[in-house]
């Protein structure tokens, strides 16, 4: 087994496992039905947003999906592309993907907002 190929089924078996640090989001492409996919989320505080934004507030998350088609995501549309998340305070928010972190063989790096 070659090592890419091992790093995917290590992102998928560990860190995406729901029994350790992963939970379910609805991911929905854009003009494509949408699914559920495993995902490490990392939630974060009220941050200011853009500083010519007039000083609104955006809720922010991180988030890691496996880079594979059948089980999460192998293109993403930053502009059109979905992700619903449950936020801290347990409400189903529907949030954009306002930048792609880092790509590897195995994980999507997003940072979302709401």
């Amino acid at each position: 087994m070659a090592f890419k190929s091992q790093i995917k089924e290590d992102a998928l078996n560990c860190f995406l496992n729901t029994d350790e640090f992963a939970e379910e989001i609805t991911y929905t492409p854009a003009g494509g039905q949408e699914r559920i996919i495993k995902a490490v989320v990392n939630r974060g505080k009220i941050t200011p947003t853009r500083q010519d934004e007039l000083r609104t507030l955006q809720n922010q998350a991180e988030i890691f999906v496996l880079n594979d088609e059948p089980a999460g995501v192998s293109l993403i549309n930053k502009k059109d592309d979905r992700i619903t998340l449950t936020d801290l305070e347990g409400d189903l928010k529907e949030c954009r993907i306002v930048e792609i972190l880092n790509k590897d063989d195995a994980l999507w790096h997003l940072l979302v907002e709401w």
